[in-house]
C-alpha cells in the first residue's frame, strides 16, 4: 500500500495511524517512510539516526510495527524502494509507503511500481489531479482519495 499526500495539508498521522491499526489487527506491518526532509515517522516512535553498518527497519513498541525510517535513505548511496519493498514482504504481511512528495520525486515510477494499492489525502483538487494520473499510469490501484479543506487526522479502520 501507498499513502500520498500533500505536505502542506496534513500531518503524518494518518499513515502512523493506518500502521498502527493494522498492526493491531495482528498484521506484521512495515511503515516506509519517504519523507526525508521531515524524518517525522522516526519522531513519532523516538527512533533515533544510530550510525550502524547495516541499514535495516527498526522494531517500535507496538507489536507488530516495524519502522524504515526516512533516514536510512540518507545512508544509502541510492534509493531502491522496489528492491526494499519485495525484501520486506518476505517478512510483513504489509507495507505501508508514506511519501509526501511523490508528485515531485524523481524516484516516483519506482515507488508506485513497488506499491499495489494508493489512497491520495489532498485539499487541493490540483494536486489529487496529479496524482491520480500518475497512480492510473502505473499498475497500481487508486483505491481512496480524501479531498477536503480542512483535513483532519483521523484513525482509519480497514
Amino acid at each position: 500500500m501507498f499513502v500520498g499526500w500533500d505536505l502542506h495539508s496534513l500531518p503524518v498521522t494518518i499513515p502512523v495511524n493506518v500502521a498502527l491499526e493494522l498492526a493491531k489487527d495482528k498484521k506484521r506491518c512495515l511503515l516506509i517512510d519517504l519523507d526525508i526532509r521531515r524524518d517525522a515517522i522516526a519522531r513519532v516512535f523516538n527512533i533515533e539516526d544510530i550510525p550502524e553498518l547495516r541499514v535495516k527497519a527498526s522494531r517500535t513498541e507496538v507489536e507488530n510495527l516495524w519502522v524504515w525510517p526516512a533516514h536510512n535513505f540518507t545512508r544509502l548511496k541510492q534509493m531502491n524502494v522496489k528492491l526494499l519493498v519485495q525484501k520486506a514482504l518476505e517478512k510483513f504481511d504489509l507495507v505501508i509507503i508514506n511519501s509526501p512528495y511523490l508528485a515531485s520525486s524523481p524516484d516516483r515510477n519506482q515507488i508506485l511500481s513497488s506499491a499495489q494499492a494508493a489512497i491520495i489525502f489532498s485539499p487541493d483538487d490540483s494536486k489529487t489531479t496529479e496524482l491520480t494520473k500518475l497512480i492510473k499510469a502505473s499498475q497500481c490501484t487508486l483505491i481512496g482519495k480524501i479531498q477536503s479543506p480542512e483535513v483532519k487526522a483521523k484513525v482509519i479502520s480497514t
